[in-house]
């Protein structure tokens, strides 16, 4: 087909699906949740068929472009926001997700362009699944758990476990050609993965992170011996039950303990077994240690998704980067951005409006709870290099930590503020950078 008639007919195609649930909108067919999600899954169907439409890959990345510049001008404009965008945003919650569609599917068509049955299967999966888990959920969700944004539903994720299951393994195995136990599995492993993906997303995350997450799961599964997938799925499975087995015991809401269990699983498949100590640890001991309290000393403070993500970043980027490069003092950085973190942890416990009186003593508390995780993380880094040599992170670790937690306390931070989350996030990440330079 020529491109520039796909193009004429993609655009075509859009346009009257945002006029069609615009039109049912204002004639009261629809509410505002289900208009959305009916362009949602339209813009899928749509996007799923770039396979047949376009061999090059230019007119993709256009209409993708072309996308996100005409989604914002009708964010920003409040007359066009109230017309031909009145299906996208009719509903109250903030969300990016319209924005974040065209981008993943630029980034899956350029990672997916000689796999196409892949390609098509990733945005489906978002457009019919999503959508399903999404109205499902506010339908019959009787049992909740918490998000960033307020909660989620079982129900809607149980849909949403079903609806992928239902599109990924007949594709794996009738189209790709994979073995009927093998398929199931996959189909399995990487519904399961993609809900926990689904489940900790926010703002339209989704939008992003399921198709990508899907594709690149697929990819790396299809070929994956039998008995290496089933251990996989049984450690999520571990992961993810540990975390909800402690729910109640932890400072984390419901949707940051899954992100925890699944990025304990990604150490594992990215690096190997000694990776997952660290977050592994962490995570234990968090369990056992008493939650702090508001300042009317009720309800303990609970963390979302963005704290998690200030403590787990600095250490997946090292994760990352070691998975591209194999380079194995990445292992050591990643290790000293995660005991850091553990220091600063056990400092917001016990500084937690403490007074200048109780402040060494405090200190002398983070110290003590400290040691064993460090203790535990040189013996990892021992079994995993075979040598004493990076013992130096003990200091270094503890030195960093005090400096951080005296400016703390001497500006009179909030400990359990936004700003000091990231600065605790974007510390990490300098002090093990540093590292990599000495």
């Amino acid at each position: 087909m020529n491109p520039f008639v796909g193009i004429a007919i993609v655009l075509t195609a859009l346009i009257s699906l945002l006029l069609l649930c615009r039109l049912l909108m204002k004639r009261e067919v629809l509410g505002a949740e289900l208009a959305r999600k009916m362009v949602h899954a339209g813009m899928g169907v749509i996007t799923a068929c770039f396979p047949l439409m376009f061999v090059e890959s230019w007119p993709v990345y256009a209409l993708s472009g072309l996308a996100v510049a005409s989604l914002f001008l009708i964010r920003l404009i409040p007359k066009l926001r109230n017309d031909i965008g009145s299906s996208l945003h009719g509903v109250e919650r903030f969300s990016l997700g319209e924005i974040y569609f065209p981008l993943a599917i630029a980034l899956i068509w350029y990672l997916g362009n000689h796999q196409p049955i892949l390609y098509s299967l990733s945005v489906l999966v978002l457009a019919f699944a999503d959508a399903g888990a999404a109205l499902i959920g506010t339908r019959f969700g009787k049992r909740h758990y918490t998000t960033l944004e307020g909660h989620k539903s079982w129900e809607g994720s149980l849909a949403f476990f079903v609806i992928s299951f239902a599109l990924v393994f007949p594709v794996v195995w009738l189209l790709i050609g994979v073995a009927l136990i093998n398929s199931f599995f996959i189909a399995i492993l990487v519904v399961l993965l993609v809900m926990l993906m689904e489940a900790v997303s926010w703002r339209g995350l989704d939008n992003l992170f399921i198709p990508l997450g899907c594709y690149l799961l697929l990819d790396v599964y299809q070929d994956m011996d039998l008995n290496k997938m089933l251990f996989r799925l049984f450690l999520i499975c571990a992961m993810v039950g540990l975390g909800l087995l402690f729910r109640k015991r932890t400072a984390l809401d419901d949707s940051a303990l899954m992100g925890a269990g699944f990025a304990t699983y990604l150490a594992f498949v990215l690096g190997s077994w000694h990776w997952s100590v660290a977050p592994l640890l962490l995570f234990i001991v968090s369990v056992f240690v008493p939650k702090v309290r508001e300042e009317d000393g009720r309800d303990p403070i609970v963390h979302n998704v963005n704290v998690l993500l200030a403590i787990l970043g600095p250490g997946l980027i090292w994760l990352v980067y070691y998975y591209n490069k194999t380079h194995n003092d990445m292992f050591y950085l990643y290790n000293i951005a995660y005991a850091f973190e553990y220091f600063c942890i056990m400092g917001g416990c016990f500084l937690h409006a403490v007074s200048d009186q109780k402040i060494y003593k405090s200190y002398l508390k983070i110290i003590l709870y400290t040691i064993p995780y460090l203790v535990a993380l040189v013996a990892i880094q021992y079994a995993y290099y075979y040598d004493f040599m990076y013992v130096e992170m003990v200091p270094l670790v503890l030195g960093g930590g005090l400096i951080y937690l005296l400016i703390l306390f001497v500006c009179r931070c909030d400990m359990y503020s936004p700003r000091r989350w990231f600065l605790q996030g974007l510390m990490a990440t300098g002090l093990s950078a540093v590292v990599l330079w000495i």
